[in-house]
């Protein structure tokens, strides 16, 4: 019976994925400036505001597992933190650095991808479920 709230991780799977997608667009525009004297990295975080969707930084437990789960309220809303680095700049004032840029970018893209494979696997499921089990 706890595998009906699957469908609810679909929604924090999809917003992990649009954080993910985010983080690579900044990321790209920062590699693309990485030559535009007085340009700052920008970065983006999200974490802590799906922490704080999820009732993970406030210590929320599920006590009974009948209960509906609290871990996905709020997820649809939470939208990515971008920040300006104020990390040393260059003598051009811009203080990008691809090396750090692209291992960012690497794991980023692992990140993605393991999130892909975990929405494929929970989809999978769900659709062997409407097959009537003959999916698998």
């Amino acid at each position: 019976m706890a595998d009906i709230y699957k469908i609810r991780e679909i929604g924090l799977l999809e917003q992990g994925l649009n954080m993910r997608l985010a983080r690579q667009t900044a990321i790209m525009a920062n590699v693309a400036n990485v030559s535009t004297p007085g340009y700052k990295a920008v970065e983006v975080e999200f974490k802590n505001r799906l922490q704080s969707a999820t009732g993970q930084r406030l210590g929320m437990a599920e006590t009974n597992p009948g209960h509906l789960p609290n871990k996905m309220r709020g997820v649809a809303g939470v939208s990515p933190d971008y920040k300006v680095s104020i990390d040393r700049t260059r003598l051009d004032d811009n203080n990008v650095d691809l090396d750090k840029e692209f291992s960012k970018s690497a794991a980023n893209t692992i990140e993605y991808s393991t999130l892909i494979a975990v929405t494929a696997k929970h989809l999978k499921t769900l659709f062997s479920v409407f097959e009537g089990g003959q999916g698998q």
